[in-house]
């Protein structure tokens, strides 16, 4: 006896060709990205910090910047170890309410 439910093999809408190369790119470029994630890493903690040398003086070492910290960078990689804050949102104007009744 068939069973009228359920689910069978080739049934549903096909991916379009364009989607499926999307996902081909998508994945090569995170595989791409995976390979050199400890030199990205490490670049983004240079911006972060910013690119300095370090001089020896009479009263001890003495950190001098040759590019200054970037903010956004330091706050990305917060965000991405630690998880961004929430965010409130504010809004100002009127909200009208249409109630419909059947």
């Amino acid at each position: 006896m068939a069973t009228l439910g359920g689910k069978r093999i080739g049934a549903g809408r096909k991916k379009a060709g364009r989607t499926v190369t999307a996902e081909k790119m998508r994945e090569f470029f995170v595989n791409e990205v995976a390979k050199k994630m400890p030199a990205l890493i490490e670049a983004h903690m240079d911006l972060a910090l910013g690119h300095h040398y370090e001089k020896m003086t009479e009263t001890g070492v003495m950190r001098i910047y040759k590019a200054s910290p970037e903010q956004k960078a330091g706050q990305y990689l917060l965000d991405q170890g630690i998880g961004k804050p929430k965010e409130s949102i504010e809004h100002s104007g009127s909200i009208k309410t249409l109630i419909v009744d059947f």
